[in-house]
């Protein structure tokens, strides 16, 4: 009877263990976090928000249920600064679960706070995986009204946006065009090219870099070509802006980034095919005549023949400096494949005034 009552008494003794345990640890499940946000809209909210950001914030708790605390946390509206520092300093950690990263991105959000905004921009210039990236690109754009009275703000979150787009391997996430839209002007962009080209002209130009420098040269390229028919038709009022932004886009070429070289060649084109702009662009694109990079060759050529309305001597020039001395044979065979037409004449010999060698042994 007796050996009976032991083993009742130690299994007993094993359920107290275990309670003990559970007591300890706080019995924390995701319901038990998630019921603490019920206490929206009470006196008791503040504290409660300090409590589950204290929870999210400390590694040595599962990131399952860090993810869920910071989840219970972003139903709260009455949270002091020092939470949204906290959910902040989360956000910012490189080696964070990505989860748990996520999660803090969009309490922020949440909060509807400018506190949060430059721990936005701080971790956007960080490594981010891309769900994260997103959900702090969604809470920048709940806050554009504060950014955008900002200058110095508007013109790091610029440069941020940047390098997050340089660092992205995959499709970026719409949510940053729309953004874009909305923070990126002319001027910040330029001034955000220039700063970026500043910093890096005393140090060793990386790879990374020169992605970073490729990523707000298309910027500034992208900004003029969504706004065209505005810069056109207010040239006397943009003209300055519009200048700058030419030379700094041309100057950021000197770091040899065979990429940002076709790229600026290209849009120099696109851009070019009206009287104002391509008076911008066309004595750049004719220095660049000769490179050894027939790729280049082949672009600056397209681009100067889509001056030639307005430039005569940017045609000239094409004609003779490049055309007529060109010898690599994929390079004409490529533009006269893109100016052929089987029922006219040559497009190319029409706009040029010469025949190419690959159509004359047609």
């Amino acid at each position: 009877m007796r050996g009976g009552n032991d083993k009742m008494y130690l299994r007993f003794v094993i359920v107290v263990l275990f309670a003990c345990i559970a007591l300890i640890s706080g019995c924390t499940t995701p319901d038990t976090l998630m019921e603490m946000s019920l206490v929206r809209g009470t006196e008791k909210e503040p504290q409660t928000a300090v409590e589950l950001a204290d929870y999210a914030g400390n590694r040595k708790n599962k990131a399952g249920m860090r993810a869920w605390a910071l989840r219970s946390l972003s139903r709260l509206r009455n949270v002091p600064e020092s939470v949204i520092a906290k959910v902040g300093r989360i956000l910012k950690r490189e080696n964070e679960n990505p989860r748990v990263r996520s999660w803090a991105a969009i309490a922020l959000g949440e909060f509807h706070r400018k506190e949060s905004v430059p721990h936005y921009v701080d971790a956007l210039e960080k490594n981010l995986d891309a769900t994260t990236g997103y959900y702090i690109l969604e809470g920048l754009s709940k806050e554009l009204s504060v950014i955008l009275e900002d200058t110095d703000l508007n013109e790091r979150l610029v440069e941020a946006m940047g390098k997050f787009a340089a660092h992205q391997t995959n499709d970026m996430p719409s949510m940053y065009e729309l953004l874009n839209e909305y923070v990126c002007n002319l001027p910040v962009v330029v001034v955000v090219l220039e700063k970026s080209l500043q910093k890096q002209s005393s140090g060793k130009i990386t790879q990374r870099i020169q992605e970073e420098i490729y990523s707000s040269v298309y910027r500034v390229f992208v900004t003029m070509e969504m706004a065209k028919q505005k810069y056109v038709a207010g040239y006397d009022t943009y003209e300055t802006t519009l200048k700058k932004a030419f030379e700094v886009t041309f100057a950021s070429v000197k770091y040899r980034y065979q990429p940002l070289f076709l790229l600026t060649a290209w849009y120099s084109g696109v851009l070019g095919n009206n009287k104002e702009l391509s008076a911008l662009a066309a004595d750049h694109l004719r220095s660049w005549m000769r490179n050894a990079d027939p790729r280049l060759r082949m672009v600056v050529a397209w681009s100067l023949m889509r001056m030639d309305v307005y430039q005569q001597s940017a045609n000239d020039s094409l004609v003779n400096s490049l055309l007529k001395s060109e010898k690599d044979e994929r390079v004409l065979r490529l533009l006269g494949e893109m100016s052929v037409n089987r029922k006219q004449s040559d497009t190319m010999q029409q706009i040029m005034r010469i025949r190419l060698r690959n159509t004359e042994q047609q």
